[in-house]
């Protein structure tokens, strides 16, 4: 890990005084590299190795200038050292085929998570059938491919020339570089285990915290309540001053079970008790059967109405008090977010 606050010590001891611009720092970074030998081993052990830089308060002005004047120099240290470094592949080349592999040019190239670009050669790729590759066929043993003619392969074994199918041919192919260690494969995995390392579940706030950090503010608040909810509360004579003001939608919700019991005593009165669980449909499916009089039966609707938009009004502050969750993983070099994704359960 790359401490920014230890650097931007360093940088202010080689420049006398806190660097007021990314230049001022970089130049500070040039002088500590010229001095200190511990530092300019530390520095391009950083830029080969891709540190990640570790986190700083955004406050810290001197922290962020030294933090882009750092991440600007690894950067072009580490395509320099790119450059300069050869292929670090192992390859096993056959002497007996010397004229093949003499003077083979890569044929294309391969960058790896970490930067690195490597020279891609024949034998990097999968063997093909030619002429003379080898092959191991489960009856005749091991022979050389004489010749391919479209679909058929002529091979020669210890029993004598044979013609194959060369789609059957194709699974039989020796490869001669198969047992060669490719240092790209440990590479990529060592990448995948710090990028996986790297992550972290980020919490963020929910829409009831954001509202109440706001404060109605009607620049930036999208409130807390939607429109439709909002006009139920109205036809059921719910007085509503400010959409936002959490602690009357608050206390609200608080109201609701007192007027669910008086729909329950209500109902029991008429002697058609409600189940433990009951939904406004089902009660108001059964109060247009009931004979009940004119002004108790209005009276329960307009409990009905009250508790349908209380119910309604609860689920949407419940929703609003999800926090979502997102794992983040961070690039090595830099410490900046790479991958983002909502976490569940």
């Amino acid at each position: 890990m790359i401490s920014t606050a230890v650097w931007s010590s360093r940088v202010q001891a080689a420049l006398g005084r806190e660097p007021r611009s990314v230049g001022e720092a970089l130049e500070g970074l040039r002088q500590v590299l010229r001095k200190d030998e511990v530092s300019k081993e530390e520095f391009f052990r950083a830029a080969r190795e891709g540190w990640r830089f570790e986190r700083f308060p955004k406050g810290d002005r001197v922290a962020l200038i030294v933090w882009a004047a750092l991440k600007e120099a690894l950067e072009k240290t580490r395509s320099r050292l790119v450059q300069e470094t050869a292929s670090t592949m192992v390859v096993r080349k056959d002497d007996r085929l010397r004229e093949e592999v003499k003077g083979v040019k890569p044929v294309g190239h391969w960058k790896s998570p970490e930067g690195r670009v490597y020279d891609v050669y024949p034998w990097d790729i999968p063997t093909r059938v030619r002429k003379g590759a080898r092959i191991r066929h489960p009856q005749h043993g091991q022979g050389t491919v004489l010749e391919v003619d479209g679909n058929a392969v002529t091979v020669s074994f210890k029993a004598g020339r044979k013609k194959l199918a060369l789609k059957a041919v194709k699974g039989m192919v020796l490869d001669r570089y198969a047992g060669a260690t490719d240092p790209r494969v440990a590479e990529a995995r060592r990448f995948l285990e710090r990028f996986l390392a790297s992550g972290e579940e980020v919490r963020a706030s929910s829409r009831l915290e954001r509202e109440g950090e706001l404060a109605g503010n009607p620049h930036f608040s999208k409130g807390v309540v939607s429109q439709e909810t909002l006009r139920l509360l109205e036809g059921a004579g719910f007085a509503l001053g400010e959409a936002d003001d959490l602690e009357g939608l608050h206390d609200l919700v608080e109201a609701l079970p007192a007027r669910e019991e008086k729909v329950r005593g209500a109902l029991e009165e008429l002697g058609h008790p409600p189940p433990e669980r009951w939904s406004v449909t089902e009660v108001a499916s059964a109060l247009k059967g009931l004979p009940t009089p004119p002004r108790k039966k209005a009276r329960l609707w307009e409990l009905l109405k009250e508790v349908s938009a209380l119910r309604a009004l609860k689920a949407e502050l419940h929703r609003a008090g999800y926090a979502p969750v997102r794992a983040v993983a961070y690039r090595d070099s830099s410490g900046e977010a790479v991958y983002t994704a909502p976490v569940y359960g």
